[in-house]
């Protein structure tokens, strides 16, 4: 019977021993499984570059400032530097590339849109307005050249449309047409005048008096044309009309003429501004 009890004894021994060998050698590794982890991704650098900008190209090229790119995470201590052209940015869309590096070496770019865009249109300047004696039907007058500029484009396309023919007697209203290669356009007016032959001295009809209502401080006026007559043509035909427009009242305009031998003549003309 004690026999019996002591291997009983024995293996139980025996068997309790394994079990804790077996749960020892085990520990470790479900520990370790546990305990391991990878860095969270949430520290990880980044950059957020400024907003994309669109600006009113001034030139060929335009200076614009992109702004300021912020940066999270990583160790800190951030050092920005970007891309845009220092020369200023084109017409278009140029793609501006923004690096950060933080106090560990790691980087993180990010990119950002600055759009030149041109919606300006040029700046046109005609010929003034004329007057010569008739020769023909039609007389074939050189009306002058109209001088244009732009600030993004340095060769703007410029038109008008004088009758190729020549211009029939009376007034002919030329429009000059300025393009750039936005498609922005300006337009501008000449006056071109061509009056019958008549001999004698040199004289000026001026346009018929006017009266308007005033439309604030200074009123615009549209004058209409003075028309010379005899001398030698061609003529040259100018007023001192006040560029701004006209204040409430009655002003004089003086109409002048000049001709190619250089003899003049003047007219007036009223223009009454009522509020």
């Amino acid at each position: 019977m004690d026999i019996v009890r002591f291997t009983k004894f024995l293996r139980l021994s025996i068997f309790s021993f394994f079990t804790m060998f077996a749960v020892a050698a085990c520990g470790p590794e479900e520990s370790n499984g546990s305990e391991d982890f990878s860095p969270s991704g949430s520290n990880a650098l980044t950059i957020e570059p400024p907003a994309d900008r669109q600006s009113e190209a001034t030139g060929l090229r335009t200076i614009v400032s992109p702004g300021q790119a912020n940066a999270t995470g990583g160790a800190g201590s951030y050092t920005f530097t970007h891309d845009a052209p220092a020369t200023g940015f084109p017409l278009g869309t140029t793609l501006v590339t923004w690096t950060v590096v933080d106090g560990n070496g790691t980087e993180s770019s990010g990119v950002q849109r600055v759009i030149m865009s041109d919606t300006t249109a040029p700046t046109l300047s005609v010929p003034p307005s004329m007057q010569v004696a008739s020769t023909a039907a039609t007389t074939v007058i050189n009306i002058g050249t109209a001088t244009i500029s732009d600030l993004v484009d340095p060769n703007p396309s410029l038109s008008n449309d004088s009758p190729p023919g020549g211009f029939p007697q009376g007034t002919t209203r030329v429009t000059w047409i300025g393009r750039d290669a936005s498609g922005n356009i300006a337009t501008a007016t000449q006056m071109v005048t061509v009056a019958p032959q008549i001999p004698g001295g040199l004289t000026l009809a001026p346009p018929a008096p006017i009266t308007v209502e005033a439309t604030g401080p200074l009123t615009p006026v549209s004058l209409g044309v003075a028309m010379a007559s005899g001398g030698a043509p061609p003529f040259t035909v100018t007023n001192d009309a006040p560029v701004g427009g006209f204040g409430v009242g009655m002003t004089t305009v003086v109409w002048t003429v000049v001709d190619a031998a250089m003899a003049s003549a003047s007219a007036t003309q009223a223009i009454t501004i009522t509020d």
